[in-house]
């Protein structure tokens, strides 16, 4: 669009017609609509009706004169921004020129007009008008080719995911028959382990930027124990850290035990900063994890004794795609988004992050959070909430099959039987909804039900909706390839309990059945 396309409104206000014409004759151009009101009413009625690049208009007028057309115009709040300029053959004393400005006008000029000046001060509001218009439109255009551009990545990723985490799945299996296997298959296994672990976490990191920057990042907040939060963490990253024998070790302040907080979100935040600490850090160190309470907040600082960061390179830390110099101790890569992901979660629930660090001797990161509606009491529904043992109830081992697995992927029923036998739990497998209820049918004495999403014939929302219908006491969790707070909410609205990222991990199976 090119700047003098852009049409203009031009409302000039005076009770004589004469003066209107020898005004409009001198700023009427192409693309300017110059619009006349005979008094400050008529001018009143026109603003509600155009909008107006700008107003001139005359002072001394009957019945309303035009400082008080003009102070009826402020009280608008969509007016307020409409450059008024003041015309008038009234005294030229300094009381009448601040009355003016002190009502809003922008400039003034006195009559007679001189046509050179009138004409040069119209011509900038007019270019600044149409300036701003362009850029309006701009930005209108940028925020659809983001909203486009973030639709696209998530799409993007989300096909990208699935498919990788077979990947994922499959090498682990691979390496964990290695021992069988010839020793140069298994150094391919665990390089097509660590590149598509890489790739995976960059997948999971560039959706959760697109949720952020499309504004569908919400916090929900809800009361939760701060030692179960950290002692999942701790018991997430155990895997890495036995790698390189590195001791992760807690100190949780006993008075902190109800907090309000999103422990999804929360969750991620700790995984990212221990799996960080484990990443640079060298073998047989520690990682230690302390959690105390300051006033009405609660600071939580992951402190390694890694290789530190240079001071230069701290601003860089939570900056998109920026790396530091620092390199994983075995190689391990960054992708340069996990701690700004981590920095807006922060700030989502109204605190701050922080870090100190000194080279080659370690760094601490660190958040605060403030407690919110927090709740210390020894209640009996405190009392309930115990730590996850990782242990499977006996009776999910033994006996007839407790749990039902509706998926119809070949491929991830595969990877999910590895998973429930690893556990060594009993399960019944279900290729769409509709064989998952004759399943049920047949075994009143199934008590989970997880279930993919998507099915042909009948899909896990229709197979959650007909279990509630039945009244049967039936615990029904979704599995899903990509888990956002919308299909969280959604399944729960069809009686689903929570929603799973495929495949179930063994982690989940057993704090799902040991709760």
């Amino acid at each position: 669009m090119v700047i003098e396309d852009i049409e203009v409104n031009i409302l000039i206000v005076d009770d004589r017609p004469e003066n209107l014409f020898s005004l409009k004759s001198i700023i009427e151009n192409p693309g300017r609509n110059v619009i006349c009101a005979e008094s400050g009413n008529e001018a009143l009625k026109l603003v509600l009706k155009h909008e107006f690049c700008l107003i001139i208009t005359d002072v001394q007028m009957p019945e309303m004169d035009g400082f008080e057309m003009v102070e009826i115009l402020r009280m608008n709040p969509k007016m307020k921004k409409i450059p008024i300029i003041f015309a008038t053959a009234i005294s030229k004393e300094e009381k009448f020129i601040h009355q003016g400005y002190s009502e809003g006008a922008v400039d003034y000029m006195f009559k007679p007009l001189d046509a050179t000046i009138v004409s040069a001060k119209v011509d900038v509001f007019v270019t600044i008008y149409r300036q701003n218009k362009l850029v309006e439109k701009q930005n209108k255009e940028l925020l659809v080719l983001n909203e486009n551009k973030n639709k696209f990545l998530g799409m993007a990723a989300h096909d990208i995911r699935n498919p990788l985490v077979v990947i994922q799945q499959y090498a682990k299996i691979i390496l964990e028959d290695s021992k069988e296997l010839d020793s140069d298959i298994s150094k391919y296994a665990e390089t097509i382990s660590a590149v598509s672990g890489f790739i995976h976490d960059m997948v999971e990191e560039l959706l959760d930027i697109t949720k952020i920057e499309s504004g569908e990042f919400v916090v929900k907040k809800e009361a939760v124990n701060i030692h179960d939060i950290i002692k999942d963490s701790v018991k997430m990253n155990s895997i890495f850290s036995e790698r390189k024998n590195i001791k992760i070790l807690t100190e949780v302040a006993s008075e902190l035990t109800m907090v309000r907080l999103d422990s999804n979100k929360i969750n991620q935040v700790l995984n990212n900063l221990i799996s960080n600490a484990i990443k640079y850090s060298e073998n047989d160190k520690k990682v230690i994890i302390k959690v105390n309470k300051i006033e009405d907040h609660i600071k939580v600082d992951v402190i390694d004794q890694g290789k530190g960061i240079r001071e230069d390179e701290l601003d860089n830390l939570f900056k998109p795609f920026k790396t530091t110099s620092t390199v994983g101790t075995a190689g391990e890569k960054s992708t340069g988004l996990g701690l700004l992901i981590v920095k807006k979660i922060v700030e989502a629930h109204g605190g701050e992050m922080c870090v100190v660090s000194v080279l080659n001797s370690g760094s601490v990161f660190s958040f605060i959070l403030p407690l919110g509606d927090e709740d210390n009491s020894n209640s009996e529904e405190v009392k309930k909430i115990q730590v996850v043992s990782g242990r499977i109830l006996e009776k999910y081992t033994s006996g007839n099959p407790k749990i039902l697995i509706c998926e119809d992927d070949a491929v991830l029923v595969f990877l999910i039987k590895r998973v429930i036998e690893s556990a060594g739990v009993s399960a019944l497998y279900a290729g769409n909804g509709k064989e998952g209820l004759d399943t049920l049918k047949e075994n009143p004495e199934i008590e989970y039900v997880f279930t993919d999403i998507n099915m042909p014939v009948m899909g896990g929302f229709e197979l959650s909706s007909e279990i509630k219908k039945k009244e049967l006491p039936i615990k029904v969790y979704a599995t899903t390839g990509y888990v956002t707070d919308e299909i969280i909410d959604e399944c729960k609205s069809f009686g689903m309990l929570d929603c799973i990222e495929k495949p179930v991990s063994k982690i989940q199976l057993e704090r799902i059945l040991d709760c």
